[in-house]
C-alpha cells in the first residue's frame, strides 16, 4: 500500500456518514443506516483498506447509537463475480 490509500479509499464513504450525521443531529430521525460489509469482520489480506473502510463505519454507528441516536450498519456480504473480489480474483 501507498502513502494516502486509506484516504482515498476509506474518505469518501466516511466523509459522507459523517456530512450525514452532522446535517440530520436536529432532525427526529427513526432510522439512520449506513451500508458497510462482512468485510469489516472477515477479510482477506488483499482487501485490508477495504475491510479498515467498512470497521471505520461500524464504528461510526457505535459511536452515534452511544450518543442515543439511531443509527444501523447493512453489512453486505461479497458477491464473487462483480466488485472489487472479482477485481481482486483476477
Amino acid at each position: 500500500y501507498k502513502r494516502g490509500d486509506l484516504e482515498r479509499i476509506a474518505g469518501p464513504k466516511n466523509h459522507a456518514a459523517w456530512w450525514l450525521h452532522e446535517r440530520t443531529l436536529d432532525l427526529p430521525l427513526e432510522v439512520f443506516a449506513v451500508v458497510s460489509s462482512s468485510s469489516a469482520d472477515v477479510c482477506a489480506t488483499h482487501m485490508l483498506l477495504y475491510a479498515a473502510t467498512n470497521a471505520m463505519l461500524n464504528s461510526f454507528v457505535r459511536f452515534r447509537r452511544s450518543m442515543g441516536l439511531p443509527a444501523c450498519a447493512l453489512n453486505m456480504t461479497s458477491v464473487c463475480d462483480v466488485g472489487i473480489v472479482a477485481k481482486d480474483a483476477r
